[in-house]
């Protein structure tokens, strides 16, 4: 359907006041529009975002297969109030050391 996304995302419950009114489109009624379309090429702080966030994905999944590793990143999660998701503090420990 699609061959690349860009930009935000949202999704926007259809109602009677913007001509969606069919029963059909009432309960399955969620449109996805692109918020910001981009017309330009990604700039290059842009791509070296992209990519840190890559490589820190990357290095969460390398930790999550050692299991010391990952033990210590539990642990560390354990005693901090604030991220309420593991994956979140682990992302918040290691995008720092990525380069």
């Amino acid at each position: 359907m699609f061959s690349e996304l860009h930009g935000k995302m949202c999704k926007r419950k259809t109602s009677p006041i913007l001509g969606f009114n069919s029963k059909l489109d009432v309960q399955y009624g969620y449109h996805i529009h692109r918020v910001n379309p981009r017309n330009a090429d990604p700039s290059e702080q842009q791509v070296a975002r992209r990519q840190k966030f890559a490589a820190t994905v990357a290095a969460i999944k390398q930790k999550k297969a050692n299991p010391t590793e990952w033990e210590a990143i539990k642990e560390g999660f354990k005693n901090q109030s604030k991220y309420k998701l593991l994956w979140n503090y682990a992302f918040s420990v290691i995008y720092p050391t990525i380069s």
